[in-house]
């Protein structure tokens, strides 16, 4: 059968595809989650849109509960969240 698939969308509203033939039906168990770390060059400020995207991500997501570490990898240092 061609032209199947399934995708998996985190915090997508049912009613928003712009397809009249895609169907969406909300996954209700089992929850899934997952860790996600936000990293960064420590010596350089982050660009407008990244910065844009930092701030919606602390918004939606909250502020980080770990600590801030600084990671060396391939000769450049990193700011990275430690749960």
């Amino acid at each position: 059968m061609g032209g199947l698939g399934i995708a998996i969308f985190p915090g997508i509203p049912l009613g928003s595809f712009p397809h009249r033939d895609l169907v969406a039906r909300r996954l209700e168990a089992p929850l899934v989650t997952r860790d996600v770390n936000l990293i960064r060059r420590a010596e350089h400020s982050l660009s407008p849109a990244a910065e844009s995207f930092t701030e919606l991500w602390y918004k939606r997501i909250g502020k980080p509960a770990g600590q801030w570490r600084a990671v060396i990898a391939h000769g450049l240092s990193y700011c990275m969240n430690i749960q």
